[in-house]
């Protein structure tokens, strides 16, 4: 069985408010759930940018773009992310946020690292592998053979003699 972790979460406060940064190091921009910055009141420019999941096919609902930062103990985080309607988390930090800021990310030992001067610790929760929210998109192929009347269906199974 293949395994899948949770990514690191970076607990941070926009203004007062608690926030959980999800760290993502395979993510190629920074996105905000649009619930999240309107709870906020954080002002949402317009942007012509769209995104995309990891299908490369699946557009996101883009509704603008935000300018922001968020704080934890001494530190800022500037924030320049994507607002999307369909996001699982609150804050998406991908590698803008982590370039930005100087931040990595070590899964080996769970350890999230702010400018190589301040460790976080996370905890690693494996995902559920059939969770809904971690399905974007399926697809399935039908595969007919050259020479043969024969159609190979998803999961092995053969009908004969289709014409």
């Amino acid at each position: 069985r293949v395994t899948s972790e949770a990514s690191g979460v970076l607990p941070c406060k926009y203004g007062s408010e608690s926030v959980s940064i999800t760290v993502d190091s395979g993510a190629t921009s920074n996105m905000i759930q649009a619930r999240f910055v309107m709870r906020f009141g954080i002002k949402i420019h317009k942007t012509h940018q769209c995104a995309f999941p990891a299908d490369g096919k699946t557009p996101l609902n883009v509704l603008g773009e935000v300018h922001t930062m968020f704080t934890r103990n001494q530190w800022s985080f500037a924030f320049d992310g994507l607002v999307v309607s369909d996001l699982d988390v609150d804050v998406l930090g991908g590698t803008p946020f982590m370039s930005i800021n100087d931040i990595a990310i070590r899964p080996y030992n769970c350890t999230i690292i702010i400018k190589w001067k301040e460790t976080v610790k996370y905890t690693a929760t494996q995902v559920p592998l059939y969770s809904d929210s971690n399905v974007r998109r399926t697809q399935s192929f039908v595969l007919r053979g050259l020479y043969n009347s024969s159609v190979i269906l998803p999961g092995g199974r053969n009908v004969g003699d289709q014409h």
